[in-house]
């Protein structure tokens, strides 16, 4: 174990990661385990999960930019679809936060996140977990959609979203 692993192990707290991407912020000693929040929520989502899992476990917990309030990164966020930016960033995150391979658990998007990590960043994720992930999320509005039909509606919800201020 390195001296930067060492100082990070004895650590209970460390200062947040502030990317383009999203905020992290780390707690606990112990092995760790980075928690994913879905697309209608926050990194609060895991509050209760985290008590339970007590100081032994070192949690990393994400707030994606662009959800719950948190700004989008503005000029600093690459274009570009933003789930396999997202996984890239994180994996950056994970090599120079943690001391290996780490579990990763993921609600909804967040599992959607998870899975992308786990396939396109392999060293990163020692173990999975996903909770609510549909293949693919259009077909809970329509039976019928296609990634063709479905992307005006998309366009859409994204305006709608970058319209909205940090109260709404």
């Amino acid at each position: 174990m390195g001296l930067g692993a060492l100082s990070r192990w004895l650590r209970k707290d460390d200062p947040a990661w502030d990317g383009p991407l999203f905020r992290a912020s780390a707690e606990g000693r112990g092995p760790d385990l980075l928690l994913l929040h879905g697309l209608a929520a926050s990194a609060d989502t895991w509050r209760e999960a985290r008590g339970r899992l007590g100081p032994d476990v070192r949690i990393h917990t994400v707030q994606l930019r662009g959800f719950a309030g948190l700004s989008g990164g503005g000029a600093d966020r690459p274009a570009g679809p933003f789930l396999p930016q997202a996984a890239r960033a994180l994996a950056d995150y994970l090599r120079a936060a943690t001391r290996g391979p780490v579990a990763v658990a993921g609600h909804s998007m967040g599992g959607l996140l998870a899975l992308m990590l786990a396939r396109d960043q392999p060293d990163v994720v020692g173990r999975l977990m996903v909770v609510d992930v549909p293949a693919f999320f259009s077909l809970l509005i329509s039976p019928f959609a296609t990634p063709t039909s479905v992307s005006a509606l998309a366009a859409a919800a994204r305006r709608r979203y970058l319209e909205r201020d940090a109260a709404q």
